[in-house]
Order: C-alpha cells, then sequence, then structure tokens
C-alpha cells in the first residue's frame, strides 16, 4: 500500500513539469492559445524557463477580457484566508471543543482552511484579581450548579430523548463536516489543476501544501492539548449517589460480558462498542462529567502555544501570497471556490458555537476554565454536594 502511495505520488510530482498539465483552460479559445504557445516555445532550455515563456506567450495572446477576468479572479482569491479565518473557529475554540469531542474538533480543523489565535502565546490568564480571592470558589460554584441546570441535569430536562437528541446532531453535524471537508480538498485541487501560481511555474502543488499544513498544525493543537491546559474530571449524578465513573458512566461492563464472551479480545472496537450500546441502551444516563480546566503556567506551555500562534500566522501570509498569485482562473470560479470555503467554515463556526453554548440540552460533559489556584477546593466541593454533603461548610 505505502509503495504504491509513493509510485503515485512520484508520478504526480513529475508531470508537475509538463507544460500539457500546468496549463489548462475550460475555454476551447483558451485551450488553442494554449496549444499553440506551447508548440512555439523552444525545446532547449530549462523547464522553469518554459513554463515562464507559455505563460508569457497566453497572457500576450488571449483577448485583454480574459486577462482582466484572470486578475480579478486573483484578487478574489487572496481575500478567502482572512474572511475564512474570521468566520472560523479559533485556536482557542478548538482546543476547548477538544475536551469535549477530539472527534468533532479534528473535522472542526479540516473543514477550514484558517484559524486565527485570539491571544498571542496565552499571555493573559483572564481571571486577574480574583484569582485568589476568598469568595471566588462560592461564585464559580453557583455558575456551575445555574450550567448545570441548563444543561439538563435538575431532574426536568435530563432525560434519554435528549442525550439522544444531543448525540444525533453531533452525529450529523460530524457526517456534515466531513462532506465539507472533501469539499475544501476539491477546492484545493480545483486551483492546482486550473491555476497557475507565477512566482513558481511549472509547480502548482502550493495551495495543497498550504491546506495540509494548516490541518496538520491544528491536529498537533489537538494532540498537545495537555501541555496548554491541566484538567480535573468529576463525574457527577443527580441522585445523590458516588460520583459514577466516568469509563462506567455509559453502562455496566459486566452486563456487555455476557454477551460477548470474546469481550476481552477487542479491545480496539470497545470505544466503538460502548457507543452504540450507549445509544440503544434501555437504561438513561443520570451523570454528567464536569471538566476543570485551567492553564499551565510553565515554559514548555509557553515555547508550544507561541510556536502554534507563529505558524498559524506564518500559513495565513502564506495561503494569502498563494491565492494572490494564482493567474487563468476566472473570477467566476473564483468566487464559486470562496462561496464554497466560506459555507464550510461558517458551518464549523455554528457548530463549534453550538458545542461550547452553555444552554445546549443533553450533553454529557461539562468544560470550565478555572484558575489553578481553586481547581482543588472547587473540585471538592462539587464532590460533597454529589454526595449529599449539601450543609458543608463553605471551601475557601
Amino acid at each position: 500500500m505505502y509503495r504504491v502511495l509513493y509510485i503515485a505520488l512520484i508520478i504526480f510530482i513529475s508531470t508537475q513539469g509538463t507544460l500539457g498539465r500546468t496549463f489548462r483552460s475550460r475555454d476551447a479559445n483558451v485551450r488553442n492559445i494554449i496549444h499553440d504557445c506551447v508548440l512555439t516555445t523552444p525545446a532547449n532550455i530549462t523547464t522553469r524557463s518554459k513554463c515562464t515563456s507559455t505563460l508569457t506567450c497566453i497572457l500576450s495572446d488571449v483577448p485583454p477580457e480574459y486577462t482582466a477576468r484572470w486578475s480579478a479572479g486573483a484578487s478574489i482569491l487572496a481575500f478567502i484566508p482572512t474572511i475564512v479565518g474570521l468566520m472560523s473557529n479559533s485556536v482557542e475554540e478548538i482546543g476547548l471543543i477538544a475536551e469535549d469531542s477530539p472527534a468533532l474538533a479534528t473535522l472542526l480543523s479540516m473543514s477550514s482552511v484558517t484559524a486565527f489565535s485570539t491571544r498571542f502565546a496565552g499571555s493573559s490568564s483572564g481571571y486577574g484579581v480574583f484569582e485568589h480571592h476568598p469568595a471566588y470558589v462560592e461564585a464559580a460554584h453557583a455558575q456551575i450548579k445555574r450550567l448545570l441546570e441548563v444543561s439538563g441535569i435538575d431532574g426536568r430536562r435530563s432525560t434519554r430523548q435528549w442525550q439522544l437528541y444531543h448525540s444525533g446532531l453531533v452525529l450529523l453535524a460530524e457526517f456534515m463536516l466531513i462532506v465539507l471537508s472533501a469539499m475544501v480538498w476539491y477546492c484545493t485541487w480545483a486551483l492546482g489543476n486550473w491555476g497557475v501560481v507565477v512566482f513558481s511555474c511549472p509547480w502548482s502543488m502550493h495551495a495543497a501544501i498550504w491546506v495540509g499544513l494548516r490541518q496538520v498544525v491544528a491536529i498537533t493543537d489537538i494532540l498537545l492539548r495537555r501541555y496548554y491546559h491541566e484538567v480535573t474530571v468529576i463525574a457527577l449524578n443527580r441522585n445523590g449517589q458516588v460520583p459514577i465513573p466516568i469509563e462506567k458512566s455509559m453502562m455496566s461492563l459486566d452486563h456487555v460480558k455476557r454477551f460477548i464472551p470474546f469481550y476481552d479480545q477487542l479491545s480496539q472496537l470497545k470505544q466503538l462498542f460502548l457507543f452504540l450500546y450507549g445509544l440503544i441502551s434501555p437504561t438513561p444516563s443520570d451523570s454528567i462529567t464536569v471538566i476543570l480546566r485551567s492553564p499551565r503556567k510553565n515554559g514548555v506551555s509557553w515555547a508550544l502555544k507561541t510556536w502554534s500562534a507563529v505558524l498559524n500566522t506564518g500559513l495565513y501570509t502564506t495561503g494569502t501570497v498563494v491565492l494572490a498569485s494564482i493567474v487563468m482562473v476566472p473570477a467566476s470560479d473564483a468566487i464559486r471556490v470562496m462561496v464554497m470555503l466560506i459555507l464550510s467554515a461558517g458551518f464549523g463556526r455554528i457548530v463549534g458555537s453550538w458545542t461550547l453554548s452553555p444552554s445546549t440540552r443533553g450533553r454529557k460533559n461539562l468544560i470550565v476554565d478555572v484558575p489553578a489556584a481553586q481547581v482543588q477546593a472547587l473540585a471538592q466541593r462539587l464532590k460533597q454536594e454529589d454526595a449529599g454533603l449539601t450543609s458543608a461548610p463553605p471551601i475557601v
């Protein structure tokens, strides 16, 4: 399999140096001009010189309206990274969504070609002088209780219908994001297939490399999120019982083993089976997981955040330069590409906002940002109340 992919990559790269592969058009008149310019290009010069000469010939022979359309197309494409970046989820929002669902965060990253960082290297904690205030735990505890009630753990809304509704919406959103990610790569292929980057003719893989590196950086940020934040996980339920362990909150594994004797040998399918069984299990889940997230303040975290911010800014600049340098893409095609990429980023923003909204019902995870100095006190307060110790004195 790897050998086939390697051969395909070699063939693709080798074809980038042929003029017939570099210059393409869906317009019959332009195709005829391309054919004539390729035939008149000298053969005893380098590939780059051939490409430059052919491109010069095409630009001088086509009617003026074609060059005007191509210039307008390049101007439109140059705005794509900025518009998509403003509409997409930020790097910090993707990291917050990853605490709830890494798969959803990954798909959100792949459906957008640009992401901005809301603040450079996370230099501001956002808590200020209230971080060490004695009343912080009380205020944070009251806020979490309100979020739990809104999320549907007040005994009236925490029903199996809400949980299935939430899970169904997440699955639908993930399916749509997969389709939109494929559309993003189709747009990338179209730009490399029909457009020519003037400063590196005949090589035309810049857009694909830009999008690929952007997605690699986004996935790396998701994988390294534990270096950015430290999390404390607490499983609560609304029945005044001992907190339910996270891995047991959906069902009893002993109950599953009765029906599957070789369950222990299916370790790779464990999580998938747990998820599917959790959807069809007749017993509703009355638990919710509270994730207390606090930023790490050390040199490693600062260096990783800084490097991530620099890479995202550099990729944004690279994408703008590459797209502005593409010719032979008409304005109509550039508008189609922009609309498709904006739709993909906009849908991802809607999904991200819905996921992070505190009013979303049926959720199984509630993520709260807490200063590191107050995590243990707040976690202890939540565990005491969940165990029925509502009369415990305030922890300050």
